[in-house]
């Protein structure tokens, strides 16, 4: 299982694909909460008890870019302009739109992108056959439930007792076998 990646792990790659997703799905810049909050904060607490705070540090921040509270201030909402069309207009977004374009321009990243780019398309070609292989799999396994059932029907086996083997032998939970009886 793939581990998620820490901030100080973050490369070129990722925040390409970030940007290319936001490309192809404008919606998932939307407000995530439509409370239209520029900022939304989030601190562990108790679920059982929202009052008892886990200081564990761990904040997470969700950035509405497309907030549109006359009290935000100017310098956010020029930040939020940055996020949405990546142009600088002031100190701060100037200098990240300077570091972006140098990172675009990395010969060493464009190699990174491109090797994870083989990557992704080695996991995905895995992903395809080991869903063509479990697919196949389950069908094999209907495929024998569903002759079982027959066959015990052919002999007038009653339904209870149909359930009760299929239950033990497929190791199926009762609703399953019970789908079964109804499909055959």
């Amino acid at each position: 299982m793939r581990k998620r990646k820490l901030y100080h792990e973050l490369t070129f790659t990722d925040d390409f694909m970030f940007w290319k997703v936001m490309e192809a799905h404008p919606e998932l810049g939307k407000d995530p909460f439509e409370k239209n909050l520029p900022l939304y904060e989030f601190r562990t607490t108790c679920l059982q008890d929202p009052t008892v705070a886990y200081d564990d540090a761990v904040r997470r921040i969700v950035v509405n870019a497309g907030c549109t509270r006359k009290d935000v201030p100017d310098g956010l909402k020029t930040f939020f302009s940055f996020l949405k069309n990546g142009k600088g207009k002031d100190p701060l977004t100037n200098r990240l739109a300077d570091a972006v374009a140098k990172a675009i321009s990395r010969d060493d990243w464009r190699v990174e992108y491109m090797k994870f780019e083989i990557l992704l398309s080695k996991e995905r070609k895995e992903g395809r056959e080991e869903g063509l292989a479990a697919g196949l799999d389950a069908g094999r396994q209907e495929g024998k439930i569903l002759e079982r059932v027959k066959t015990l029907r052919r002999f007038h086996v009653s339904d209870e007792d149909i359930i009760a083997e299929i239950m033990r032998d497929f190791e199926l939970l009762r609703e399953d076998a019970e789908e079964y009886m109804k499909s055959e």
